[in-house]
């Protein structure tokens, strides 16, 4: 009987085990597709918005990159603020200033959000930083094809 125990306890153990998940997101500067890649599903996506490069900064619409890579994304009309959520992660971007607010902790953009066809264009690095993705681990840019591809791992029960 004890070892019936010892079987279930770790079928319970096997349970509760956190899975890795990876999302992905490839976008093309100019091009209005988005390719999201979800442990290997591929989705294909049409932004109402083409990401552009303005002073040397990629600039890719907010709410289509957070929402593809799994985060939960919200407008507040009366302060003119986007405001991504996931679990233990808050971050507030007012479009009327150069700040982000990362659970609570203010930051200075060196750029300041604009609105482009009714949509949040922040530089890719700014929405990465706020994520917490890495340059070059978690941002990657493709110079010859024009492409950023952004990656987010984390795990899921």
């Amino acid at each position: 009987e004890e070892e019936n125990n010892e079987d279930e306890v770790k079928t319970i153990e096997k349970a509760n085990e956190e899975k890795r998940k990876e999302s992905k997101v490839l976008i093309s500067i100019g091009d209005k597709k988005l390719d999201k890649i979800n442990n290997d599903v591929h989705t294909v996506l049409n932004m109402e918005v083409k990401p552009y490069i303005k002073g040397g900064r990629t600039m890719l619409p907010l709410r289509y990159v957070a929402e593809a890579l799994g985060y939960k994304v919200a407008w507040l009309s009366e302060t003119r603020t986007a405001v991504i959520m996931d679990i233990g992660l808050r971050v507030e971007i007012p479009v009327d200033s150069n700040f982000i607010i990362v659970n609570g902790v203010k930051y200075t953009s060196d750029v300041k959000p604009e609105m482009y066809n009714k949509r949040i264009m922040l530089p890719i690095a700014n929405i990465a930083r706020a994520l917490g993705l890495k340059d070059g681990k978690d941002i990657l840019w493709d110079e010859a094809n024009r492409q950023v591809t952004l990656i987010r791992n984390f795990n899921v029960k």
